[in-house]
């Protein structure tokens, strides 16, 4: 029942990753780097998933708790780029930016994309609408979907960034990295928070990298 914000900064050029976290005052409390391929992953149109996972398993559970302002940039931000706008709401037209949810809307199914590139997602499965600043999810029935990003980014270089306070397990960002769903290979590319409280992030089938236990 606390606030994080939580990016993801992948850089196919240079084979990089690099991992933050943030708390609610701003400081950095896990800086986490490591190596990704140069090449590009499968191709494919399936939404990105919000909220839970394409991922067929029992364990991978949708999230139960709040998220807020989810950016996705088509270049890599540094350090200070992050901390220098991560309590600000941007404008939507920043360089870069390829698509940015503020989940402000009060009502209707709508999640609407801030950018001009309008990636307008929806609520999905029993969807609540939306308490005005935060997206709220239940852990067991309610997500959001977005339509299928891939078109914005020339070579799969991307930062993720967003805020989330886990009142309990789940999947909280998932794109599919392999044309076969229900395999349990970890193919996806997905943040995601375990019964323990420990949040790992993945990166298509590398290994699941912990940037710390949430409580």
């Amino acid at each position: 029942n606390q606030w994080f914000h939580v990016t993801a900064v992948i850089n196919r050029t240079a084979g990089t990753l690099q991992l933050l976290v943030h708390n609610l005052n701003g400081t950095l409390i896990n800086n986490t780097s490591g190596a990704v391929r140069a090449t590009d992953t499968v191709s494919h149109t399936f939404p990105l998933e919000i909220g839970r996972t394409l991922e067929v398993a029992a364990d991978y559970t949708p999230f139960k708790g709040a998220m807020d302002d989810l950016r996705i940039w088509n270049t890599t931000r540094t350090l200070a780029q992050v901390e220098g706008a991560m309590f600000s709401r941007l404008a939507g037209n920043e360089a870069g930016l390829a698509g940015y949810w503020k989940f402000d809307e009060v009502s209707g199914r709508a999640v609407l994309d801030a950018t001009a590139n309008a990636n307008n997602g929806s609520l999905g499965g029993q969807p609540a609408p939306l308490p005005g600043n935060v997206a709220q999810f239940d852990g067991v029935s309610q997500y959001i979907i977005s339509p299928n990003l891939r078109s914005f980014f020339a070579n799969e270089s991307v930062t993720l960034e967003l805020w989330f306070n886990p009142l309990g397990p789940g999947v909280l960002v998932d794109e599919l990295g392999s044309t076969n769903i229900s395999n349990r290979l970890w193919n996806d590319s997905q943040i995601e928070v375990l019964a323990g409280g420990q949040v790992l992030i993945r990166v298509w089938n590398l290994a699941a990298i912990n940037v710390g236990t949430v409580t």
